[in-house]
């Protein structure tokens, strides 16, 4: 449940927008893969952190659902159609930018948990793409405990 920087948390270079009938709108958002074992982790995930994604997804509250990667971008398809208040407008996907985590991503499976924490949301995968985060998370020094 652990926001922000952190051991075991690894950013991730990204730009993070919500989008709703090919509007997209930008906003502040840290990515990191959080890796089990470190500040807290019982699995791998990706967290996700901005307070306007609890406007979608209240702490402990969850979806299942699928994600897609197309070209750099990971994309997120939410269950239904949010107002989003502070960023006054719609959303139905969550939209990760970043090149680094759509190589990881792009082999699927193609299903995520998104799990609602105090500051954001985290990404839960099926086992085969937990074992290419951690791979790369080893890459870089950080050991899954």
């Amino acid at each position: 449940m652990m926001t922000g920087p952190g051991e075991g948390k690894i950013p991730i270079k990204a730009n993070v927008a919500l989008s709703y009938m090919d509007k997209r709108t930008y906003f502040d958002c840290d990515v990191y893969i959080h890796v089990k074992g470190h500040s807290l982790a019982k699995v791998t995930h990706i967290d996700v952190e901005s307070p306007i994604l609890n406007e979608i997804l209240k702490p402990k509250k969850s979806l299942y659902v699928p994600f897609k990667v197309i070209g750099g971008k990971v994309i997120i398809y939410l269950k239904k159609t949010y107002y989003v208040k502070s960023l006054k407008s719609f959303a139905n996907s969550l939209i990760i930018e970043s090149e680094d985590l759509a190589k990881l991503l792009k082999e699927g499976p193609f299903k995520t948990y998104v799990g609602g924490k105090l500051g954001g949301v985290f990404l839960g995968f099926h086992k085969e793409v937990v074992r290419k985060l951690e791979e790369y998370a080893i890459k870089l020094g950080v050991i899954p405990v």
